[in-house]
């Protein structure tokens, strides 16, 4: 699960100051869902 984790360090850190939380959360679930399906592959 690293890569998911890096990934959201590199990808989606900047975006965290952004004002909604909600759309963050989604990113993150999209982010960890492509980390998922590479390691399947």
């Amino acid at each position: 699960m690293s890569g998911g984790e890096v990934r959201w360090g590199l990808g989606l850190g900047p975006q965290m100051a952004g004002p909604t939380c909600s759309s963050l959360k989604a990113q993150h679930d999209d982010v960890h869902a492509l980390a998922a399906r590479l390691q399947q592959n």
